[in-house]
Formats: structure tokens, C-alpha cells, sequence
């Protein structure tokens, strides 16, 4: 009877604290090793899947299956670079692999996720190690210039190629005389069926056709994510195709400059499309009728047909111009993330966001109304933009300031006020103020980086400290910051995300803050 209920008790991961410590010490230690190791399986992987690095690490230290199933976690994310011309470091790398004879399947972590970078494959040594049979190459990345020797660069593509999982090609700008070597264009070995993840930037000022090999390359790849760079946008149809676009999921586009002439946007079909992001360099009026459906319904850029698993949009450099929604659009209940920075004059800005900015947030909630995270970047932030952008979103649960914004604008109080009606007993949620980032009732996450905000600690004590649904923020550190305050008034938020664009000189400023789980320093 006693054996039964010994094994009853190791068989439970939540015996009572009471039930373990009256018995025997291998039943205690059975049962924490129970508790780890039964942890809900699909809840596991997805947390371990998900998790960082440096939450990697501290799982490795909970029990002997955590750590595992960390390492395995790790292993996959680990790669070796390998850059050409770099002569020693692939010397050493050949001996290492060469002189310890690695089988294909023996072949040790992180050597099963190599990262090359090819310049002109002129390097002896370079060509013999990304040729061995026991190399997997899963990211390439190559510099197209005139003088690379592109016989070597197809021999690569048909030895190599079925495993790079990750191409990045950039076209040097200054590349006068390069042009494609016909029989690499030509050459029906070349496959790359495994790549998911595209970066192309062709920045090269002359009317080259780079983009042709990769339109070679990417045939019958089911790609993912595409990152572009590019002078031309009528490149895009050129180069990719509808087929192409099919299986897409993120889409980046880089590009100087778009007309009213130009259709390029409105031919692009992605139906797996979860997140958008477009740059445009310089945009004249004509943007809207590409990117229409934010103030035009008859353009139908966004729209639910076009895009139906569209989740995410980030549209940045737009010119501080806008449009009435019209009365026949159809709503885009996908989308729940939207950036947006709206550039221009700085005269052109204080007019957008004193006369038009209102309409501009209504006809965006109107277009999505299921938006839980927006970021804004205008010329200032003041009372009326939160104003404006709580009227139009509400419920929303992650704002991002990409503005400046100081202490008065972001409470709507007076610093003397606050301090006068503090002095006399009163909580600060009575202090009279204007519209404000309190107005929010639902507010998460507060994104505070950028190149022109400059978070202080009143903001720090008397406003992110006082949000009561606050869960993470996001600031840059600069020297007038205080790290007693941080930890002090922010210490009970699940996550603080603190940017320094001086990582010496904060460095040891911020080394207090490292103890902190919830602290993450980028």
C-alpha cells in the first residue's frame, strides 16, 4: 500500500510541499525532475522556440531535459561566418574540418550552419572550403562587382546551391562594366529550392539588369521573406512574378522614388502577406494613389482581397499629405500593427498635424479597425496628438512616440504643477491635465526610441511609473538618466528595453541593471 502511494506522489508533478518532505530523498528528487521534464510539451516548444538567447541560457540551468531542449534551440540559431580574403581564419577552418576528418553527419554544431560571404571567388583556400562535401552552406551572401570570377560563383551555385536556405546579393554602386556571364545565366543546374529569405539591393546608378539573376535564382524557391533595395520600382514585375509572391509572408521594399504614373504597387498579389513594410526616399503627391486605401478606397492597396492574412504595415517618409475615406470600403479586420512616420517641411508637418492629423487617424481606424499597436512619427507630440490618436483607436495596447515629446506634452501637467499638488497630498491621477498618454485605458507598451526623443526621470517617476496597465517599455539611455529610478519605478513592468547608441561610455553605467530579469539592453 505504501509503494502505491510513494509512486503516486512521484508521478505527480504538484504533490504538496508537505507530502515530498516527509518522504524518502529519492522521491523528493524524482519529483523535481518529474515537475521539469512533464512541463505541457506543445507549451514548451513554443516557449523555447520563442525564447532569446540569453533566456536560453538561464533554461539550460533547470534540469538536465530543459537543457537540451535549449541546446538544441541554441545550435540551430548558431552559424559560422566565413568571409573571403580573410585568409587565416579559413586556413584554420580547413585544417580544423580536414585534419579531424568529419563525416557529413558528424560534422559538429555550429559548422552545420555556415554564412558565406563572396566577394570575387578568387581565394584559393575560400573555394576549397565551401566546396568540401561535409560543408552546408545555408546563407550566401555575394558582392556583385566586375571583377568576380562568375564561372566560379555558377560552379558554387550548382554545387551548393539546393542548400542556402538565406541569399543576400548587393550590386556594388560604383560597377561600370559588370555584366552577367551568359553561361551562368544560362546554365539549367542552378537551383535554389530551399530559400525562404531574399535581400537584394542594386544601388548601381548606370540601367543594369542585376535583377535577371535573381529572377534565375529564386525560381521554384517558395520564399518567405523579400527585402529590397532598389532605384526602379518597375523592377518589381520584372523580377518577381505572381507565383513568386504566392508563399510570401514579410515583404520589404526600399526604393528612391514613386510617380503618380507609376502601377508597379498596384500589380503585386501576396496572399500570405502578414507584414508590409515600404520606404520611399522621395514621394510626391502621387503616393496615394499606390498606397490609396489608407484615404482612398477606390485604389484598394490594402485591401482585404488583395492581402488576406495582412497583419502588419510599416510605411515610413510618407509627404504630410492625405484624403477623405469614401463611403464604399471594405474594412481590413487583419491588421493590428501600423507604422507610420509622415515626413515633409517642417512648415508642411505643423500644418498636417494641427488641420489634418484627426482625419488622418479616423480614416486609418475606419480603413483598420482591429489596430492594437501604432507607431507615429510626426513633427512633435503635444496634447491634441494624443488627443487625435486616442479618439481614433481607444483600445489601443502599444503606442510608439517617434517624435519629440517632452514631459508636459506626454502628461498633459505642468512639472511645477505636479510637484505643487503632490506637496499638497494629492495622487497624481487627480491632478488636472489635458489629453495625455494616461488617456489610454488599455495602453501596454510604450515605445519610446528615437533619434529625437529624450526621456527624462520625471517622465520615468511621474508618468511611465503611473500607468496602471503597463507591462513593457522602450527607451534610449542618456547621462541625465538615473539607474535608481529605473529600478525603483519601473522595476515591476514585464519588460524595460533600454538602447544606447554608446555602448562604452554606458556601459558601465548601465552594468547595475544586468541583475534585472526583466531588463533587456540592446
Amino acid at each position: 500500500m505504501e509503494s502505491s502511494k510513494k509512486k503516486q506522489r512521484v508521478q505527480s508533478p504538484c504533490c504538496e510541499e508537505g507530502a515530498t518532505s516527509s518522504g524518502s530523498s529519492d522521491v523528493v528528487t524524482t519529483a523535481s525532475e518529474v515537475s521539469c521534464t512533464e512541463f505541457p510539451s506543445l507549451v514548451f516548444s513554443i516557449f523555447v522556440e520563442t525564447a532569446d538567447v540569453k533566456l536560453l541560457k538561464t533554461c539550460r540551468l533547470v534540469c538536465k531535459s530543459w537543457n537540451m531542449a535549449a541546446c538544441n534551440v541554441l545550435r540551430d540559431r548558431s552559424c559560422v561566418k566565413l568571409l573571403e580574403n580573410n585568409n587565416k581564419r579559413s586556413e584554420d577552418l580547413k585544417n580544423l574540418l580536414v585534419n579531424r576528418a568529419f563525416g557529413p553527419a558528424a560534422l559538429p554544431s555550429p559548422f552545420q550552419n555556415l554564412n558565406v560571404s563572396v566577394t570575387f571567388f578568387s581565394d584559393e583556400c575560400f573555394k576549397t572550403l565551401v566546396h568540401m562535401p561535409n560543408v552546408v552552406i545555408t546563407t550566401l551572401t555575394v558582392l556583385l562587382m566586375r571583377n568576380m570570377d562568375q564561372r566560379q560563383l555558377e560552379y558554387f551555385l550548382v554545387a551548393k546551391g539546393r542548400q542556402v536556405k538565406t541569399l543576400v546579393m548587393n550590386v556594388a554602386e560604383a560597377n561600370d562594366g559588370f555584366t552577367l556571364d551568359a553561361a551562368l545565366m544560362a546554365n539549367e543546374q542552378i537551383h535554389l529550392p530551399a530559400l525562404k529569405r531574399l535581400k537584394f539591393s542594386d544601388v548601381c546608378p548606370r540601367n543594369c539588369r542585376h535583377f535577371e539573376l535573381i529572377k534565375k535564382l529564386i525560381r521554384r524557391s517558395a520564399l518567405e521573406e523579400i527585402d529590397l533595395v532598389i532605384r526602379d520600382s518597375s523592377v518589381l514585375t520584372q523580377m518577381l512574378t505572381t507565383e513568386d509572391l504566392k508563399t510570401v509572408r514579410t515583404f520589404k521594399l526600399n526604393f528612391p522614388m514613386l510617380s503618380t504614373e507609376d502601377s508597379t504597387l498596384a500589380s503585386l498579389r501576396m496572399p500570405l502577406l502578414t507584414e508590409l513594410t515600404v520606404q520611399v526616399r522621395d514621394v510626391n503627391e502621387g503616393i496615394f494613389q499606390q498606397f490609396g486605401t489608407l484615404f482612398d478606397s477606390r485604389i484598394s492597396e490594402f485591401a482585404l482581397a488583395k492581402f488576406p492574412a495582412l497583419e502588419s504595415i510599416n510605411i515610413r517618409r510618407l509627404v504630410a499629405t492625405w484624403r477623405f475615406l469614401e463611403n464604399d470600403f471594405i474594412p481590413h479586420t487583419r491588421v493590428t500593427k501600423i507604422i507610420i512616420y509622415v515626413l515633409g517641411t517642417e512648415l508642411e508637418q505643423k500644418e498636417f498635424a494641427e488641420e489634418s492629423l484627426h482625419i488622418f487617424l479616423a480614416s486609418l481606424s475606419r480603413q483598420f479597425p482591429n489596430t492594437e499597436k501604432l507607431s507615429l512619427g510626426i513633427n512633435a507630440f503635444n496634447s491634441r496628438t494624443f488627443r487625435d490618436i486616442n479618439y481614433a483607436f481607444p483600445r489601443l495596447k502599444a503606442l510608439g512616440i517617434g517624435s519629440p515629446c517632452d514631459f508636459g506634452s506626454m502628461t498633459g501637467m505642468k512639472i511645477d504643477d505636479v510637484h505643487y499638488y503632490m506637496e499638497a497630498g494629492w495622487p497624481i491621477e487627480n491632478i488636472p491635465r489635458r489629453n495625455s498618454i494616461f488617456d489610454f485605458v488599455a495602453l501596454e507598451s510604450v515605445d519610446l526610441v528615437g533619434s529625437l526623443m529624450t526621456v527624462t526621470n520625471d517622465m520615468i517617476i511621474y508618468c511611465l511609473a503611473k500607468i496602471p496597465t503597463l507591462k513593457s517599455v522602450a527607451f534610449c539611455w542618456n547621462k541625465n538618466l538615473s539607474i535608481q529610478e529605473v529600478r525603483d519605478c519601473l522595476g515591476h513592468l514585464e519588460k524595460i528595453s533600454i538602447f544606447s547608441s554608446n555602448v562604452k561610455e554606458f556601459s558601465q553605467a548601465l552594468s547595475p541593471l544586468e541583475s534585472m530579469p526583466n531588463v533587456h539592453l540592446c
